[in-house]
């Protein structure tokens, strides 16, 4: 079960899910605590690849190599099934780079597990066009700089209506520092709060230009760039997104920006999620993101399905057939 759901996290680029996503519904009651997030959306942290490694590397070192080999294949497989959306392909592809050697090689990382560097043994194996997905591992700050790209490019519709997009991703960027470090009034005074400290961390990973508007976006309540802040959680109408696709795009590059920047000065993420992307959530609730194909219904198997114990039964061959994401 850890291995399949710290797969499915790790592999995510953005891991915010439809609340009624029926895979995480399928994990519910194997979790901890509850999902934080609402009705709408779960707001989830990026998986952590020392998690599933320790999965592995535990088992290993304690002598049940079977076990151990059996969960890398378990996240092998895994990797495999989501690699078919591409909203988690390049992770997943850099996940069974780095897994499924060791189905054909099970040696491979006895070398490391003495001084507790499979992690590294990991990574090394991950060829060289796979490596940015792998950013957030060894390299937070470039992470950050590729998901404010990301951020950049997703809201590329905004210079049609004479906007800036590079501009505009800095102040969602200033909107998000703000709703999760605060800023004073009436302006943001260096040095004196938790904003500042963010921001000077943020800034040796942002242009020039960048680095300026977030520091307008957030010193000044009425420069212009605020207009791109959401009200009353909703985004301004310049900003709408003019189709799902559109939404969907700017939904995920502002939450893994979000993620990013967080995992890079140390900020726990809010549960409740950022204003930015809690507001493109809007424009996105009435829609299903991913549309059921008309199937015959299985079989009602209330002693199974209503318990979730049905997951302990999949086999390998099952596992392409679990829900779309």
């Amino acid at each position: 079960m850890a291995a399949v759901w710290g797969t499915i996290m790790w592999c995510a680029y953005a891991p915010a899910f439809d609340g009624n996503e029926v895979m995480l519904s399928m994990f519910g009651e194997f979790l901890a605590r509850p999902l934080p997030g609402d009705d709408w959306v779960r707001w989830l942290p990026l998986g952590s690849l020392d998690a599933l490694v320790a999965l592995y590397a535990e088992r290993m070192r304690s002598g049940a190599q079977q076990a151990g080999l059996r969960l890398a294949g378990l996240m092998a497989e895994t990797a495999t099934v989501l690699r078919a959306d591409a909203r988690f392909r390049p992770r997943a592809e850099a996940l069974i780079a780095m897994a499924e050697p060791l189905l054909a090689s099970p040696w491979l990382d006895h070398h490391a597990l003495p001084g507790g560097a499979v992690r590294q043994a990991w990574l090394a194996r991950c060829p060289p066009h796979l490596v940015s997905a792998t950013l957030p591992e060894w390299a937070p700050g470039e992470h950050f700089r590729h998901t404010l790209y990301d951020l950049v490019e997703s809201l590329a519709y905004t210079a049609s209506r004479g906007m800036d997009p590079r501009a505009v991703a800095a102040a969602l960027l200033a909107a998000d520092v703000a709703g999760v470090c605060g800023v004073s009034e009436p302006a943001w005074a260096p040095g004196s709060s938790g904003t500042a400290r963010v921001v000077t961390a943020l800034y040796p990973w942002m242009d020039d230009e960048q680095r300026q508007a977030l520091y307008l976006a957030l010193a000044d309540p009425a420069h212009p760039l605020r207009g791109c802040w959401p009200a009353g959680g909703v985004l301004p109408a310049a900003l709408l997104p003019p189709d799902r696709t559109t939404a969907a795009a700017l939904l995920g590059s502002a939450y893994a920006t979000g993620l990013a920047w967080c995992a890079l000065t140390g900020t726990p993420a809010p549960p409740e999620g950022f204003a930015v992307p809690a507001a493109v959530v809007q424009c996105l609730i009435h829609q299903r993101d991913d549309p059921r194909p008309q199937e015959p219904r299985a079989e009602h198997r209330a002693d199974l399905e209503e318990s979730g114990a049905w997951l302990f039964e999949t086999s390998n061959s099952d596992i392409s057939s679990l829900p779309p994401l």
